[in-house]
């Protein structure tokens, strides 16, 4: 039975002696079917259904001091994958081990053994104790969602619970404690969803000035799970998490590749890492494997002019660029985007774009004949990002249009800066030989090992 049905039943007869909403049910009431275990066994439930996301807004009090924090929490039981995301790190467990990176280093990430096993206290190896209530929710049924729900709680005992119909949807609110008597817990669960909305915990081992951690709830979308792993192949494998920094300066060839970040005219995201990883999958190669020389992407970046009268040389020359990489490297996709300023960009009017983009691939094509696909084929789809100076500055900070050929451990094999016109795709291509091989960079730890 759900939480909701759990509570309508509850609600039925409670009504008829009087019960007001909001107020504490009267004794016995517990016993018509909202005891706290009850309660937690639906949330427990609710999460291992997944895959599920909550976004969290945690706050820590200490006497006058609080300081707040947000984070997310991704999870997929049934397919044994976590993903917890702090600020810029991201801290992935699945497939038999646990990764952490952060979203502005490129180079670097942690990777640790894990066991498979959801629990409390599982990212301990990478990360100072956190209180993840989920994680005790998740755990094998040993009485874990009474135990461990924050590092410093121990066991806890659920001794009450309050329904509160005033609210809509209705929830139900259960008070806890330690069993060693220093902390007490409230957790508020939404008996529309049986997730929860708060959880409250507060340590009085300091009487004058105990400690209050609070979060809030609000429920986010997975996504595809599969795509939460971050991508490893290339990076240099680190001992802990303080190592890892945003990166700086400007790619250089046999360097990483930023994770550029894209989207279509449907607001669908594109990055670099997931681009890259998909072609190996089809490939089927394997962590550390390297890939055949025809490179994995090239991604041609255009700026985008505030001046609209200068749209059509923008166009033109991204056009002119994926064409002299279309002719290098037929069998590599090409992915061309805008890059407006974070002021400039206009979802309707790219919409319009889209039809002067066409225009602008015939026009090359014409311009460069033998190098033209058949019939002129279909230009590239053409992406957008409203990033301004800050993906132009980790690529080519002064250029008005870039070409970035990356190989298939994610690190670049070519830089090209350029300023296209009709008929220069022949030159723009013949300069890219060597780029067909994989760099001379030694390559780095194979985040595959142990």
């Amino acid at each position: 039975m759900s939480l909701s049905r759990a509570l309508a039943a509850t609600l039925a007869v409670l009504a008829p002696i009087g019960w007001a909403p909001a107020q504490a049910p009267p004794p016995g009431a517990d016993a018509l079917g909202l005891d706290p275990g009850f309660v937690i066994d639906r949330v427990r439930d609710a999460y291992a259904a997944g895959p599920l996301g909550d976004a969290m807004l945690i706050q820590v009090t200490r006497g006058t001091k609080a300081a707040r924090e947000r984070a997310e929490l991704y999870v997929d039981a049934r397919a044994g994958r976590l993903l917890l995301v702090l600020g810029d790190l991201r801290v992935y467990a699945g497939e038999g081990r646990g990764a952490a990176v952060h979203d502005r280093d490129d180079e670097q990430c942690v990777i640790v053994p894990w066991d498979g096993v959801i629990r409390p206290g599982m990212f301990d190896t990478i990360l100072p104790p956190l209180v993840l209530p989920q994680l005790a929710w998740l755990a094998p049924r040993l009485d874990s969602a009474s135990r461990d729900l924050a590092p410093f709680a121990g066991d806890v005992e659920w001794v009450g619970s309050t329904i509160d119909e005033s609210v809509r949807p209705p929830t139900v609110r259960l008070q806890g404690r330690s069993r060693a008597g220093d902390a007490t817990l409230a957790l508020v669960v939404d008996a529309s969803n049986d997730r929860p909305r708060e959880f409250t915990i507060t340590v009085d081992r300091a009487p004058d000035a105990p400690t209050v951690v609070s979060i809030r709830f609000r429920a986010a979308d997975p996504g595809d799970p599969s795509r939460w792993a971050p991508f490893l192949e290339g990076r240099e494998r680190v001992p802990a998490v303080s190592a890892l920094r945003a990166s700086t300066g400007v790619v250089c060839v046999g360097g990483r590749a930023p994770n550029l970040s894209l989207f279509d005219g449907a607001a669908r995201q594109w990055t670099l890492e997931d681009e890259v990883a998909s072609r190996r999958r089809a490939r089927g190669l394997a962590p550390g494997q390297e890939g055949p020389d025809v490179p994995a992407c090239c991604v041609v970046l255009a700026r985008a002019p505030a001046e609209a009268a200068v749209l059509r040389t923008s166009l033109e020359s991204a056009a002119v660029g994926a064409l002299a990489a279309t002719a290098a490297w037929p069998e590599c996709p090409v992915v061309v985007a805008l890059v407006f300023s974070p002021d400039a960009f206009d979802r309707a009017a790219f919409d319009g774009i889209r039809d002067a983009w066409a225009a602008a691939w015939r026009a090359a094509c014409s311009g460069d004949p033998a190098l033209a696909p058949a019939e002129g084929g279909s230009p590239p789809d053409l992406l957008w990002s409203s990033s301004g100076s800050a993906t132009f500055g980790r690529v080519a900070p002064d250029a008005q249009a870039v070409i970035l050929v990356v190989g298939w451990d994610a690190r670049v094999r070519a830089v090209e800066e350029f300023a296209g016109s009709i008929g220069g795709a022949g030159a723009l291509r013949d300069r890219f030989a060597g780029a067909d091989r994989p760099s001379a960079h030694p390559p780095a730890h194979d985040p595959g090992g142990d």
